[in-house]
């Protein structure tokens, strides 16, 4: 049951700050002419970075980089960025 509760607080948090995201991106836009691929950029090496920094806290250095350690997770992780990630972001 608390596994339950906790999964809803993330999904309204998630919401919300998704919700809030496309107010202060609109906001940004008309009154400080941000660019697109700028926004898209900080935001999401901000979130990488915020994720890295999580994990390394609630696992240790060995579990950030462990996924670089095959070629083939490499790879997967590089592949999903660009045609994954980039893809989703600029659209």
């Amino acid at each position: 049951m608390m596994w339950r509760k906790k999964g809803l607080y993330l999904v309204l948090l998630g919401a919300t700050f998704w919700g809030l995201g496309g107010t202060v991106a609109k906001k940004l836009f008309d009154e400080t002419h941000i660019d697109v691929a700028w926004l898209v950029v900080i935001r999401l090496i901000v979130a990488g970075f915020a994720l890295l920094g999580i994990q390394f806290f609630r696992k240790g250095k060995n579990s950030i980089f462990s996924i670089w350690k095959t070629p083939q997770t490499a790879r997967t992780l590089i592949v999903y960025g660009i045609f994954g990630m980039l893809a989703v972001q600029y659209t």
